[in-house]
């Protein structure tokens, strides 16, 4: 995430992240103290909540499964229904959804923020760079001048990164080295890389806050 606040509601904290100029609430903040993991599962389970989270996909993520959206939507308010973090992730390809309960993403370094789009900085970019472009939005030269007091200690973006984001990025350059043995244009190889960094990193950022959550609930 480019930018993490905290907004205190009921004398809680609520961390907010923004990412593109949009807003991510994380949903374990809010029910801290509460009922945890069952608490944000009755929220998400309730079809009003599908209707909200369904329309902020389709506003912000072209890749949003609307087929499997449908069938939710169809099946909420049953009392066989359930829903949680995970399944909304993995079925639709959501990227709203962040309940994070761990602290690798409050960093304490900047992600410049840059329009990658506009200015097509992939196009002009190293391999390595274009790794660095779909994960974290920015090349290494863009991150050692957002951040230069850990430049000057010799540390670059990659030594700054979570467990998770190093081992999407091993992912993604294990794929690229296919995609370059099947002579794909840069552009089309950069969008595949991002899509897959984006989806790793929030399947493996959602796989860690549930065992997060089970710890938790083991403490009680």
């Amino acid at each position: 995430m480019n930018k993490i606040s905290i907004i205190t509601v009921q004398n809680i904290d609520i961390s907010i992240s923004t990412e593109n100029n949009i807003d991510y609430i994380c949903l374990t903040d809010m029910v801290k103290g509460q009922e945890g993991e069952d608490h944000i599962r009755n929220w998400m389970r309730n079809r009003n909540t599908l209707e909200f989270l369904g329309a902020w996909e389709m506003l912000h993520n072209l890749t949003f499964k609307g087929v499997e959206f449908d069938t939710f939507l169809h099946e909420a308010g049953a009392n066989r229904f359930n829903m949680t973090p995970r399944k909304w992730i993995e079925a639709t390809d959501a990227i709203g959804v962040n309940y994070t309960i761990h602290t690798d993403a409050v960093r304490d370094f900047v992600i410049p923020k840059i329009d990658v789009e506009h200015e097509k900085a992939y196009a002009y970019a190293d391999e390595a760079d274009m790794l660095n472009l779909a994960l974290w939005a920015c090349t290494a030269k863009q991150w050692r001048e957002a951040n230069p007091e850990h430049a000057k200690k010799g540390l670059n973006i990659r030594d700054m990164a979570s467990i998770n984001e190093l081992v999407v990025l091993a992912n993604i350059e294990s794929f690229n080295a296919e995609l370059l043995k099947r002579d794909m244009d840069k552009a089309t190889r950069y969008a595949c890389l991002q899509e897959m960094a984006v989806r790793q990193l929030t399947r493996l950022n959602v796989i860690d806050a549930e065992k997060g959550f089970r710890k938790l609930e083991a403490k009680k």
